[in-house]
């Protein structure tokens, strides 16, 4: 099977999203990237409906190893994509409209969904997915975390690493929707790394799964439900190793 989104297909989608930034240029560069984010994120939802897509974008200096950028698919046994990270970054003046002032890079992650599977009513937990926010990183490394917030409430999104009761990097959402929250870089420790979601001063329900693109370059994804519409998008946190 084919790539269903190329490296030269996330170029055309910059274009795009920088032209129809300069709807939102006057209120200032972070508008533009945000703007920028949800278009994208938008098209791909639309364009790749058998995946789930996730979206991140910055301007130099990136928080992302530009240095071995490169697409790289992860296929089945019958040669079906079921993972891919394509990647792109270019200077200032390369794209147009309001992204034409930046020298920006993006990435595109896209995961096949996993099929449904029948099962037995069950009490809600407060954690879900594979990992209920909980990851084993190797040891002493730097990760990067990136979040995003996507709720009308209030939202804390935290890094606790082994059992240190301080949280290695935390995340403020003051309850505007689809808000990118940057990235922070933390260094593994021995390895535990645990995400947690409140939404107004309340645990939030999670869902987790880590992923790996050819055993080199993996990613702990998170998404949280505040309690208002079971999506499990109001609070997404993204990690991802190694660095450099």
């Amino acid at each position: 099977m084919s790539q269903p989104f190329t490296h030269d297909d996330l170029y055309a989608l910059l274009q795009l999203a920088g032209n129809d930034a300069t709807a939102v240029q006057a209120n200032g560069d972070q508008a533009v990237l945000d703007r920028m984010r949800q278009f994208m994120t938008a098209q791909l939802v639309e364009k790749l409906p058998q995946y789930d897509v996730f979206v991140d974008i910055a301007t130099i200096p990136y928080s992302f190893d530009v240095g071995s950028w490169q697409n790289k698919v992860k296929t089945d046994a019958a040669g079906e994509v079921v993972a891919c990270t394509v990647t792109w970054a270019g200077a200032p003046g390369v794209l147009p409209g309001a992204a034409a002032k930046f020298g920006v890079g993006a990435v595109v992650n896209y995961f096949s969904k996993a099929t449904p599977q029948p099962v037995q009513p069950a009490p809600v937990p407060t954690g879900g997915g594979e990992r209920d926010g909980v990851f084993n990183l190797p040891p002493n490394i730097a990760f990067g975390v990136t979040a995003l917030v996507n709720s009308s409430a209030p939202q804390t999104i935290e890094v606790f690493v082994d059992d240190n009761p301080k949280p290695a990097a935390t995340f403020q959402g003051a309850g505007t929707q689809d808000a990118n929250l940057n990235t922070q870089i933390v260094n593994s420790g021995k390895g535990k790394v645990r995400v947690v979601v409140t939404a107004n001063g309340k645990p939030s329900k999670i869902g987790s799964r880590q992923v790996d693109i050819f055993k080199k370059t993996y990613f702990g994804l998170v998404g949280s439900e505040d309690g208002g519409d079971g999506d499990y998008n109001d609070g997404i946190a993204i990690l991802n190793w190694p660095l450099g």
